[in-house]
């Protein structure tokens, strides 16, 4: 994407924007009345804050991801110890002594949870990710129309 200036008309100071519109090489600056300069910083304030979610959605099914990873990895190998072995299960800070079959249960239910806050999660973010598309559209939609305007 090209850079896009716009000249704020109270403080009289340049600002920078992207938007592919703009040839390369050139500068052009646009006068904003405050109006103008509201919905802008309106417009800008919603794509920040939407592109903030889907990067947040996407830390959230990378955690959960090697949670479910490491679950797994548990589970194979209690698969190959003997079900007489003494096993513990970390609690906190401590351990407590629990019946094999219970903790292969619970591993269960914590990868079921996991894949089903996953799906979640990717259902919102693909929301997230057409707000953002209509955002950047009318973000360019704006861009072009002050600039047709000077």
């Amino acid at each position: 994407m090209i850079p896009f200036y716009f000249q704020d008309a109270r403080s009289g100071t340049s600002q920078e924007v992207e938007t592919p519109s703009v040839p390369p090489g050139s500068r052009q600056e646009v006068y904003l009345d405050d109006e103008s300069r509201e919905a802008f910083m309106e417009l800008q304030q919603k794509i920040v804050s939407t592109s903030q979610r889907l990067k947040l959605s996407n830390m959230q099914i990378d955690q959960l991801t090697s949670q479910n990873k490491r679950a797994k990895l548990v589970e194979a190998e209690l698969a190959g110890v003997p079900t007489t072995t003494k096993v513990y299960q970390g609690v906190g800070r401590m351990f407590m002594l629990e019946p094999m079959e219970k903790i292969k249960s619970s591993l269960e239910v914590k990868v079921k949870n996991n894949q089903e806050k996953i799906a979640e999660i990717e259902s919102n973010k693909t929301i997230l990710e057409k707000h953002l598309e209509e955002n950047q559209k009318n973000m360019r939609e704006f861009i072009a129309s002050k600039q047709r305007n000077t």
